[in-house]
Parts: structure tokens; sequence; C-alpha cells
């Protein structure tokens, strides 16, 4: 929690992520998150609506799609290997 709360413009010293999302549950379609600390999951935290028409709150098994969010992660992996000089054959980014 500790490099989250470096990264925040708020104290979240000592809160869970729970307490931390504090109202967001009623007026949001969903919010999942998860903390993974040496390769393993140590927190997780649900907000937000299933569904806003019939009010189904979200909860940490819900199922969701993740979409497209993968194409964040491949490009930031892709930028850190490029910084290292690890890409193979060495594409030009």
């Amino acid at each position: 929690m500790a490099g989250l709360a470096a990264c925040l413009p708020f104290n979240v010293a000592g809160q869970t992520l729970a307490e931390l999302l504090g109202d967001f549950y009623e007026s949001t379609p969903n919010l999942l998150i998860g903390v993974v600390r040496n390769g393993e999951l140590v927190e997780t935290a649900a907000a937000g609506m299933v569904d806003l028409g019939f009010g189904v709150p979200l909860t940490d098994g819900s199922p969701v799609n993740i979409g497209s969010t993968a194409k964040q992660f491949t490009g930031m992996a892709l930028a850190l290997l490029h910084s290292r000089g690890e890409l193979w054959p060495p594409f030009r980014l």
C-alpha cells in the first residue's frame, strides 16, 4: 500500500481499500481493485454496481469483462523492454 499511497494526492496511511473507496458504491458502474505483493493477492475491494438498472452491487467475486485494458500493460512492458535494450529483434519505437 505504501507504493500506492505515494501516488495519491491525499493521505491514505492505515486505510483499507474499502475505506478508500468510501461512497463510491452507489452511483458508479463498477471498480474492482486487487493488490498483489510478492506474487500473492493480498487485498481486494469492489465498488459500484454490476447493473445500475437493477441495483446489483459489485463484489470482489463478481465476474467482470476486462475489455481492452490489457493493451496498456502490453505497451508499458514493451516500453520497459525497449528502455533496457532487451527487445529482440531490436525494433525501433
